[in-house]
């Protein structure tokens, strides 16, 4: 059941969620030493993500098992019932995964990888609490809405490291630009000019 559910949902928003992070990544690769434009960037993009899945997520949320009773046949009216369940985390996945593309060209990717431990353990921590409380169902719903926070906490570390994304000036940069304004001055015929004013007695 669970693999009907993810086939008819998680391979299409799948699909579309790696060609919008194809057409995302230079975009925010261009800007990331831009700290306003990225951030206007990341937050126009889940916007508009959350608009483009809202309304199949709506139809899902009221109408899941007759859809699949229809489409399948009644056999198969609980997959409905559990991609109903699943509805927050495929939500907040579609909005949220394809912007971790950000997290490359920011540099983060220790911190993705420590956030991919974390979500591991916690999907194995809801599936273990639905084992113990002896239910399918506690199982997929607490799966969904941990799964949904943590995406919300990726989203969250995804626009923090828009704070630390303007580029700093070093000593090798002021040295290069002071060095550039030298000779630009040097070459410059009223410099010249000035200069041998002040040499000559």
């Amino acid at each position: 059941l669970y693999a009907l559910s993810n086939r008819v949902l998680g391979m299409p928003m799948a699909l579309v969620g790696r060609s919008f992070s194809r057409a995302f990544f230079p975009k925010i690769a261009a800007c990331r030493h831009d700290k306003r434009r990225s951030r206007t960037l990341l937050l126009k993009s889940c916007r508009n993500l959350f608009l483009l899945v809202l309304a199949p997520m709506l139809i899902l949320l009221f109408w899941a098992e007759p859809i699949f009773g229809l489409l399948f046949g009644e056999q198969w009216i609980p997959a409905g019932q559990y991609t109903r369940l699943l509805i927050p985390m495929l939500t907040a996945q579609f909005v949220v995964a394809p912007l971790g593309m950000s997290m490359q060209a920011f540099e983060k990717q220790r911190v993705v990888t420590l956030w991919q431990a974390s979500f591991l353990c916690v999907s194995a921590g809801a599936f273990l609490f639905g084992h113990v409380m002896r239910s399918v169902e506690i199982a997929f719903l607490t799966y969904s809405l941990l799964s949904a926070v943590m995406y919300l906490i990726f989203l969250g570390m995804i626009l923090h490291c828009t704070q630390g994304c303007e580029r700093t000036v070093s000593t090798d940069d002021m040295d290069v630009a002071l060095a550039d304004s030298t000779t630009a001055l040097s070459q410059d015929p009223v410099c010249r000019d000035r200069r041998r004013l002040t040499i000559s007695p």
